[in-house]
């Protein structure tokens, strides 16, 4: 086959969760429906989104009581909506709208919409100004404009398949001591709340993480989600009720869903019990932990933290009968120079997916005083210290600050899907967001830095909100943080990334690694690794190499390697860093075996079928993702209840895995050992 023809196979086939992005392309820009630009409604503060939606917060929308913008605003208040865009082959398309107009008596509205979270099929939004529940009583209220102190509500939502739409519970979360001065839920862009979803070894851990027997996680009063069996629908939400006036410690809720019903189970204070603590602000989940953050505003020296907090079906983990955090962290550079760096600090930017952790320290002065840096963490499993420093991310824009600062109201400009990171810098109108991608050693690379599309749109800042959705696209919000100027959402595609073709080979046959970017090079080479390990004795390069001039494509042919998968790389020689994140290949000069069915759902059956008969009693069946070590129990799960028959079968059940994603099967007699065959592809629905 000649190289154009596998050119354009090539091109055809992309594993795109494996490898580098390339650059992003501008697909659509939202705006709210109907607003005047010059209105202030800070359209796209906040960004939440999941494979079929996309929810954007407006929280300074000013709405009538039939849920209308009215430009004059004659009789309203910021009472704030919250748009809801569904993702069809054509784009994102305005699904619902959602407004908070009915439940609030303060003189700035109720801010609904200042932060979402969606996890299954619950939605749950904040509405940081509103005061309207019994029991209120403002601590400082304002001679002549009455309550100017924001106490917050939680907002329930749940999605309905037969009316395909989000309809609202009547559930409202409030603090648990209203009028103390603590500011529940939201703050204008700020969410601290996080729903947490758990799987089948996670109820274990609900009686094995605590080192306390009189842990009240005894009490195995059952939720409601038995009504979807989906590991996707949430059982636990942390809330935080960080400290608005000075008056009162900072709290940090846990609630548990009791048939159907979210009840409070547990309320923490701040581990420093300090009343001018400035805590739970921000609260990320990080694979079963949380990460939340504490600031005591100290002058001119401060210490900003982050605790890491091990949550289970039950709530936060108990040691020696008390809730406590595992593990809390400081900014690796030091303590914050307040004089420098004024409220900047460690913490003003947070996020967090699967086994990776970003925080933002605008204060880092590392780099120059005070540019910024985003400190990358990788998340283990375990109880003491699973957040270990693995990068940090200097400010690469000379004249700018803050780098990573989701800003004083706590907009997220700060993202990260586990293999790319997005960084915005909270005070330059035009300053650039970046794009980082992960290689295959794990470290990550400035692969984009992207400008506004509105270069005259001077009103807003671009930035001020990201958000990565992990299947190639990402948004990023324009909007005025103070309300000065409307907002838009800006969504990206990530197109062309790296491909090989095939992806099944022999020795001897051409291969060709394919990229949009043309980052390949004269003189590149393709050089094969065994899959699965991350370190790897000297790499094999292809044989007879051909570079395309426009560096698009790099084609080589397969060495005399062993049976087996490995990861392919780009780079000038074996000694160097790779181009972009390693793909995979299966060279096969041996019959493979076979697997039915393809794909299948957590607990479902499969069979894979040897003719050679190499698979013998006691084997294992490790499903793992590609890049990951099936060796390493956190990235290989082995199957449950496996049954062999004749050494020409396996049968077993797919174990608790996330739905939506590709794995790769290896079947061994034991983890380290080699692989009985090649290693099978399949996809957990």
């Amino acid at each position: 086959m000649n190289i154009s023809t596998r050119l354009s196979i090539g091109l055809s086939v992309c594993l795109a969760s494996f490898s580098i992005a390339a650059q992003p392309n501008l697909t659509q820009t939202l705006v709210g429906p109907g607003q005047d630009l010059g209105r202030g409604d800070s359209y796209g503060m906040h960004v939440e989104s999941t494979s079929e939606w996309l929810a954007i917060g407006a929280p300074r929308e000013s709405v009538d009581f039939n849920g209308n913008g009215d430009p004059n605003e004659v009789g309203e208040r910021r009472m704030g909506a919250v748009y809801i865009y569904k993702r069809t082959p054509g784009g994102l398309v305005l699904h619902q709208k959602l407004v908070g107009f009915a439940e609030n008596d303060t003189i700035e509205g109720a801010r609904f919409g200042a932060g979402i979270a969606i996890q299954g099929s619950w939605m749950f939004i904040g509405a940081a100004n509103d005061n309207d529940f019994p029991g209120f009583v403002d601590p400082k209220p304002h001679p002549d404009f009455g309550s100017f102190y924001f106490a917050g509500k939680l907002f329930i939502f749940r999605y309905s398949a037969a009316t395909d739409l989000w309809e609202d519970t009547g559930q409202r979360l409030i603090s648990h001591a209203p009028g103390s001065g603590l500011q529940f839920a939201a703050r204008t862009g700020s969410r601290h709340f996080e729903p947490f979803t758990f799987d089948g070894d996670d109820m274990e851990d609900a009686e094995t993480d605590s080192d306390d027997s009189s842990d009240d996680s005894s009490d195995d009063d059952s939720d409601d989600s038995s009504d979807d069996d989906s590991y996707n629908e949430p059982s636990i939400l942390l809330v935080g009720e960080p400290n608005n006036v000075g008056i009162s410690t900072s709290r940090l809720n846990t609630f548990k869903l009791k048939h159907g019903v979210w009840e409070r189970i547990q309320v923490l204070n701040s581990p420093s019990d300090d009343p001018d603590s400035f805590f739970a602000d921000k609260i990320v989940r990080a694979g079963k932990f949380a990460l939340v953050t504490e600031s005591n505003f100290d002058w001119p020296i401060d210490i900003p933290l982050v605790h890491v907090y091990r949550v289970n079906p039950n709530g936060i983990t108990k040691f020696k009968g008390i809730p406590a955090p595992v593990q809390t962290i400081a900014a690796p550079s030091g303590p914050d120079d307040r004089t420098v760096c004024g409220l900047v600090n460690f913490g003003s930017g947070l996020a967090a997916s699967g086994e990776l952790a970003v925080i933002a320290n605008g204060c880092d002065n590392t780099a120059g005083p005070p540019t910024g840096a985003v400190y990358v963490y990788t998340v283990g499993n375990g109880n003491k210290s699973p957040l270990t420093l693995m990068q940090t991310l200097y400010n690469p824009h000379p004249g700018t600050t803050s780098y990573g600062y989701s800003g004083e109201s706590g907009m997220q400009s700060l993202s990260t899907d586990g293999q790319s990171i997005l960084v915005g810098t909270y005070d330059d109108i035009d300053v650039e967001v970046d794009l980082y991608e992960r290689l295959g050693s794990g470290v990550f690379v400035l692969t984009e830095s992207m400008a506004t599309p509105d270069p005259g749109y001077t009103t807003t800042q671009f930035g001020i909100s990201t958000k990565l959705m992990g299947d190639g696209q990402f948004t990023i919000s324009r909007t005025g943080w103070f309300g000065q100027g409307g907002g838009k959402v800006y969504n990206y595609y990530q197109t062309l990334a790296p491909t090989i073709s095939p992806l099944i080979a022999l020795p001897n046959e051409m291969a060709i690694v394919t990229d949009g970017n043309g980052r390949i090079q004269a003189g590149d080479n393709l050089f094969f690794l065994s899959a699965g390990f991350s370190t790897d004795p000297v790499p094999v390069a292809g044989l007879n190499p051909e570079v395309a001039a426009d560096g698009t494509w790099v084609a080589a042919t397969v060495p005399q390697v062993p049976a087996g998968q490995y990861k392919v790389t780009v780079r000038a020689s074996a000694a160097t860093q790779e181009r972009f994140f390693p793909l995979q290949i299966i060279v096969n000069p041996l019959p493979d075996a076979i697997i039915s069915p393809i794909s299948g759902t957590v607990g479902s059956l499969f069979t894979i079928t040897d003719d050679g008969a190499r698979i013998q009693p006691g084997d294992l069946a490790i499903f793992y993702m590609q890049g990951d070590n099936p060796a390493n129990p956190a990235t290989g799960i082995i199957a449950v209840e496996i049954s062999i028959t004749s050494g020409t079968a396996l049968t077993a059940k797919v174990p608790a895995l996330i739905a939506g994603m590709d794995y790769f099967i290896t079947v061994r007699p034991t983890r380290t050992a080699p692989s009985r065959f090649n290693d099978l592809p399949f996809k957990v629905v």
